[in-house]
This record gives structure tokens, sequence and C-alpha cells, in this order.
């Protein structure tokens, strides 16, 4: 029985041991904690109040420059508004009357005298002479003509051997005036240009060898015929063709019109000849 109270004696001992260091453990522990958050609630015033203080010079910096802006306005403001009113004085001042002086009679000065234009007819001729190849004018024709050889004997048509053709050939026939017949006669005191324009004729006639045509021909007909055929036959016709051309009044009447505009477009490009009345004949 001893034993069991010792032993129960020493328990609670231990106990009331235990419970001793246990309130001395969190003693410990609230005196460490509490320093630290001391610490921690002043930096985080600290940094409170330093962002107040940061904010107030942002404020003050923001209102400054406001002022400064609306300074500047209303100076630039006065400076137009002092700008108009001077133009306003400007043109409102009454313009001071400076002395006139009297005009004085000057002599009356002589116009010059222009000595009068004269025209030559070298000047003339010069002028349309320049036109020499634009006043020709080219009549183009197709010929055909039916021809028959036949072989002869002592100067007799041999009969059953004569054989029909028809030859056929393009052209062209240039006509113009001779510029070396125009006459030209000029009267300065009535201002008048007078042209005598000759007729026109035949300058040239050409023919397109790539055009001559045989047709109904048989290959025996060609073996026949010799250079002078062929020449005669288009000598015949050009000739024939020439004919034609030369009763043809109108074409011939119109190379002389068109010869008499294009001079005049020529000598109305000399000034000098403005006044003058150029006269065809």
């Amino acid at each position: 029985m001893e034993n069991e109270n010792e032993f129960e004696y020493e328990n609670e001992i231990r106990s009331e041991i235990e419970k001793d260091n246990r309130k001395e453990t969190k003693v410990r522990k609230v005196a460490v904690d509490t320093p630290v958050i001391l610490i921690a609630m002043v930096l985080f015033v600290l940094m409170f109040m330093m962002c107040v203080y940061f904010a107030y010079l942002f404020g003050k910096y923001n209102e400054r420059q406001k002022n400064m802006s609306r300074t500047e306005e209303q100076s630039g403001i006065s400076q137009m508004q002092a700008d108009a009113d001077g133009i306003v004085e400007t043109a409102t001042e009454e313009p001071t009357e400076e002395p006139t002086e009297e005009p004085t009679t000057e002599p009356p000065t002589e116009e010059p005298t222009t000595e009068p234009i004269v025209i030559y007819e070298s000047d003339i001729f010069n002028a349309i002479s320049a036109a020499e190849g634009l006043t020709s004018k080219t009549y183009t024709y197709h010929a055909s003509e039916v021809y028959e050889v036949y072989r002869d004997a002592w100067g007799v048509k041999v009969p059953l051997t004569t054989n029909m053709f028809i030859f056929s050939f393009d052209g062209t026939i240039d006509v113009d005036i001779d510029f070396t017949k125009i006459e030209t006669a000029v009267d300065n005191d009535e201002k008048t240009v007078l042209i005598t324009i000759p007729e026109a004729e035949i300058v040239a006639h050409n023919v397109d060898e790539d055009s001559y045509e045989f047709k109904d021909a048989k290959d025996d007909i060609f073996s026949s015929l010799e250079y002078s055929d062929y020449s005669g036959m288009l000598t015949e016709q050009k000739n024939e063709q020439e004919r034609k051309l030369l009763n043809n009044y109108d074409f011939f009447y119109s190379v002389k019109t068109n010869a008499e505009n294009i001079f005049t477009q020529f000598l109305r490009q000399n000034e000098n000849l403005s006044e003058y009345e150029i006269i065809f004949q």
C-alpha cells in the first residue's frame, strides 16, 4: 500500500512539473512573437504614410502644370487680341495727305515712222516652192484586155491555131503641176499677190509587175510569145489608161485646187502677207 501511495504521489508531482513547463513555453512564445508583430505594424504605418505623401506631391505637380498651361493660353490670347487691336488701329488711321505735284507738261513725242512693207515676187515663189511634192494626186486603176495568139503561114492565119486569153495588171498614174511654169506677180500698193498655176499633167506612170495575170491561157501560148509581144500589150494598155484619165476633167481640176489651198497655207505663215489678198488664175 505504501508503495502504491508513493507511486501516485510521484505521478502527481510529474504532472505538475509538466504543466509548469507548458506554461513557460507559451509565455516564451508570446514573448517572442510580440516584438515581430509590433515591427510589422510600424513598417506598415510608415509605408502607408509614404504613399500618402507621394500622392500629395503628385497632385501638387499636376496642379502646377495646369496652372502653367492656363497662363500660357491666356498670354497667347492676350497677344492675339493685341495684334488684332493693332491691325484695327492701323486700318482706321486716316492717311496723311501728301502734297501732290502738279503735272508738268511735256512736249509731244513724235511717233516713229514705220517703213512700208515690200513683198517681192521671189519671196512668193520661194514660199510656194516649199510645197513641191505635196500637191500631187495618184490615180489607181486595174487594166484588163483580151488578146489572141495564132500561127500564120506566109502572112495568113492558120485555121484552128488561134487561142484567146485575158491579160490584166494594176497600175498608178501620178498627176501634178509643173512648178517651173508657175508665175507670180505682186502689187504692194494694192496689196495683192497674183499666182498663175499651170494645168496639171501626168508626171509618172507605174505598173505593179507582181499583179500580172493571164486567164484562160494555155501553156503552149507562152512558148510562142516573145518579149516584144509582152511589151506591146503593156504599152497599149498603159496608153489606154492615160487616155481615159486625160478625159477625167474633174480629177485634174482637183489637183489644181488642192495646190491653191496648200499655197495659201504656206503664204499665210508669213506675217507680212496678212493684209495681202492672194489671187489664183
